[in-house]
């Protein structure tokens, strides 16, 4: 069992000796669209809840039934944590997140 475990740390070592670096940039941004942005999406699970969405569409929060699992983060407890969030004309923002390597 020694003799498979030093061939294995000898081959990590070997191999991490001999392949370069992969390059990476100091920075990316990629865009991240806010929760408000993102369409409804019920998950694929069966402990139904209501939930709320906001409907760009027609620009107000709508109530839907929510799986229990997955789905988006659009998706929140109560009308009025949608519209805090998301509120009826509000302009919805695009922010962009950032990678680091």
């Amino acid at each position: 069992e020694d003799e498979g475990v030093s061939s294995l740390l000898g081959l990590a070592a070997c191999t991490a000796s001999v392949l370069p670096a992969p390059a990476c940039p100091q920075q990316q941004h990629l865009p991240t669209a806010e929760p408000c942005r993102l369409p409804l999406d019920e998950g694929d699970c069966q402990r139904y809840t209501l939930r709320w969405y906001y409907n760009q569409r027609v620009a107000e929060c709508r109530p839907f039934v929510y799986s229990g699992c997955q789905g988006n983060l659009n998706r929140f407890d109560s009308r009025e944590e949608c519209e805090l969030h998301c509120g009826a004309g509000r302009p919805v923002r695009e922010t962009l997140r950032m990678v680091l390597c």
